[in-house]
């Protein structure tokens, strides 16, 4: 029908948001009815055959949906989200704008609950102290809402932790150090599956496709990208979208010859997943401990970048460790409103990363190869060691 979403009057009517919104309710709901399979077997026709007349945002979600819903073994999913300056943001309407309630409903109402077999788990960690001593930082405005009668069923699967503002500074965190305990505690403390981080205004409905790059295609790791068929970008300024091609092009062209990012298009989007095999090779941070309070007392290797270059430095080095990648469509709505970052302002220190990253990837391409290599002659050693003594039994035996 001419009346439908892709209509004028529709879409004069109908917000981004308001769209997506009803999009997901529908899915949600048809996919937990008693006649789900004969829906996710229509779906999977309709996707196909009508591909031309679904708009990318809803082949986005549709995908993710029906991902989630093929998912047939138990799975335990962390997402992780750095928070900083943000309390204005997480904080409850009408004093603030509503993420904490908007993840979780996401999270735990819509999206990856669908399926009994998806464990989720959200954690926030604050990227440092943004109290200014003089009001409630992030995490302990987080703390608060958490409280709420509203949150009690999933409060047990809801973690807030912080990094200290010394170690903040130390590693010159933009979000990245706070991602890294995130996803360092998803795997010690959580031991979850697939580990996955987003920025908290990205929409974790479209999960689904990260978490289908891993267990349906069996790759490991997966990235959300703009620049693959099926994407969709929505309020990109032009100033903004001309800085991260320019990034793009410089960072490609740096690390050529590492190998570590060649063939991926899009280094940027904060929107990846990994299995908890591939960070527990190339995560930065150790937590030493946590107290009560989510404060966390770390280590971390200082030859890692945790500013706005950390997005490359996940993938150059999962890369560099050999292992394989899925790049998956995304919807992108690009929020200068909202977000703490301007890029123009920040553009000399992101280009500085970005040539920093020609030493951080070398540093750990070598030191990984080092460990292959002393693993290598360990086993050789063992190796003559063990034939030693089957000889040695041998002869004796004679």
């Amino acid at each position: 029908s001419k009346e439908n979403y892709l209509h004028k009057k529709a879409q004069g009517t109908l917000r981004l948001e308001e769209y997506l919104s009803l999009v997901s309710s529908a899915l949600a709901t048809a996919l937990t009815r008693p006649d789900a399979k004969s829906i996710v077997e229509f779906l999977d026709e309709f996707y196909i055959e009508q591909d031309r007349f679904i708009s990318p945002e809803a082949k986005v979600f549709i995908g993710s949906y029906l991902s989630i819903f093929k998912v047939n073994k138990p799975v335990k999913v962390a997402y992780c989200i750095s928070v900083w300056n943000g309390q204005f943001k997480y904080s409850e309407v009408p004093m603030g704008l509503g993420w904490f309630r908007r993840n979780t409903d996401m999270l735990f109402k819509e999206g990856m609950s669908i399926n009994p077999n998806i464990s989720q788990h959200l954690i926030f960690v604050n990227d440092g102290d943004d109290s200014f001593g003089r009001k409630e930082s992030t995490g302990r405005v987080l703390r608060g809402i958490t409280g709420q009668e509203y949150y009690r069923g999933i409060k047990e699967r809801v973690h807030i932790l912080s990094l200290s503002q010394k170690d903040k500074k130390a590693m010159g965190s933009v979000k990245h150090g706070a991602l890294a305990c995130a996803m360092r505690f998803a795997v010690d403390y959580l031991k979850a599956d697939i580990i996955m981080y987003a920025d908290g205004d990205m929409d974790p409905r479209q999960a689904g496709n990260l978490i289908s790059g891993i267990i349906r295609d069996k790759k490991d790791f997966a990235y959300g990208s703009i620049r693959v068929k099926d994407s969709a970008v929505f309020g990109r300024q032009l100033s903004r979208r001309m800085g991260t091609i320019l990034y793009n092009w410089c960072v490609r062209v740096l690390l050529f010859w590492h190998k570590s990012i060649r063939g991926i298009r899009d280094t940027q989007r904060s929107f990846k997943a990994f299995k908890k095999e591939v960070l527990e090779n190339i995560l930065p941070v150790k937590i030493v401990s946590i107290n009560r309070e989510g404060g966390l007392t770390i280590e971390f290797d200082k030859e890692f970048l945790y500013d706005f270059s950390g997005d490359t430095e996940w993938l150059g080095r999962a890369r560099m460790c050999g292992y394989s990648a899925k790049e998956v469509p995304i919807i992108w709505l690009d929020s200068p409103v909202t977000s703490t970052i301007r890029f123009w302002a920040t553009a000399v220190s992101i280009f500085k990363g970005a040539l920093k990253q020609i030493r951080t990837q070398y540093l750990f391409k070598n030191r990984k190869e080092v460990l292959s290599q002393e693993g290598k002659n360990a086993f050789i050693g063992y190796q003559n060691e063990f034939s030693q003594v089957d000889s040695d039994s041998l002869s004796v035996k004679n």
